[in-house]
């Protein structure tokens, strides 16, 4: 059901995208672009990957002996991104846990904590440049609220992160004294996960490992706006230095509350939305998110592929991942 009511979004806001547009226009426009620039772009796309996957081997921190190595990461990180892209029920991050847990000698424990710091500093990092955006434009009220929300959200993230990372022996002990010995086998195993997360996370507090982890989210943040800046470089936008952040927030706000096959449709609707902002006309904001959707997710989804085949043939996730990246479970 969840599959096909995104699918049914995902066409409307594909129509919304590009209604009253003629592929020979949208076509002519991509065409007036400039192509070194588009490759430039590209680039930035693999210098983020390469940035996250350093961000990510920061935070197995210091005291692991032998932390997974950064092809290990890289690899992962692709193919956790390219199947949240294909399925619309998001278990990139089951995937890439598992695979690191299963071949990078780490306790899945320390391999999932590092994941949830990840995408607690991204959503505080976000909220950072969605106040900041505030106060440098005006938001469409189609904006303004989620953008409100999103801010609520990031401030929340950054107190779950700093209470777990201040408090995390704390809270392990108490999982241990006073929740592990429930007589329910389930919630004795989800308190003993816990609290072992909940240690592991004690660890993050390392200035050694959060301070370089906390600049590169920053980096990652600047390197993705970076991209969509030269995009419209290429495309001879003469626009602000706000409106890649714009795009950026838009694609991160407007894409968390619904879940489309692909995202197809809800990103190029919310691209030409957040061009429209800076009054970019029609045509030129549709193409602008043909190339933009293209240069994102293009080649996440070639190599995802080629690491799925791999690790499908070495059985390295076992069959019940398998099969439900697969879509049979």
């Amino acid at each position: 059901m969840r599959v096909l009511i995104g699918s049914i979004v995902g066409l409307v806001a594909l129509w919304l995208a590009f209604r009253g547009e003629s592929p020979e226009a949208l076509l002519a426009a991509i065409r007036l672009a400039d192509p070194w620039w588009m490759v430039v772009a590209l680039l930035s796309i693999a210098a983020s990957l390469g940035l996250v996957a350093l961000r990510w081997r920061v935070l197995f921190g210091i005291t692991t002996t032998s932390p997974p190595s950064l092809g290990l990461l890289f690899r992962a990180l692709v193919l956790g991104q390219a199947v949240n892209i294909v399925l619309p029920i998001r278990v990139g991050e089951l995937v890439r846990v598992l695979l690191v847990y299963r071949s990078g000698g780490q306790t899945i424990e320390r391999t999932f904590v590092t994941v949830a710091a990840e995408r607690l500093m991204d959503t505080g990092t976000v909220a950072l440049a969605a106040g900041w955006l505030a106060m440098q434009v005006v938001f469409p009220p189609w904006l303004a609220g989620p953008v409100r929300a999103l801010t609520m959200v990031g401030l929340i993230a950054a107190g779950v992160g700093v209470v777990t990372m201040l408090a995390g022996r704390q809270v392990a002990a108490f999982l241990r004294t006073k929740v592990e010995t429930s007589a329910h086998q389930g919630v004795a195993r989800l308190a003993r996960l816990s609290a072992s997360a909940a240690e592991e996370a004690w660890h993050v507090r390392d200035p050694r490992t959060l301070v370089p982890a906390l600049v590169l989210t920053v980096l990652i943040l600047v390197m993705s706006a970076a991209t969509n800046y030269i995009l419209m470089t290429a495309f001879h936008l003469t626009l602000p230095m706000t409106a890649p952040i714009l795009v950026l927030l838009v694609l991160q706000v407007g894409s968390a509350p619904v879940s489309t096959p692909g995202n197809l449709g809800v990103f190029q609707y919310l691209t030409v939305l957040a061009l429209g902002v800076y009054s970019v006309d029609r045509t030129t904001a549709a193409a602008y998110s043909i190339v933009l959707y293209a240069i994102a997710y293009g080649p996440k989804l070639v190599l995802g592929s080629w690491l799925f085949v791999r690790v499908a043939r070495d059985a390295t996730l076992g069959p019940e991942v398998l099969a439900m990246i697969r879509g049979r479970r």
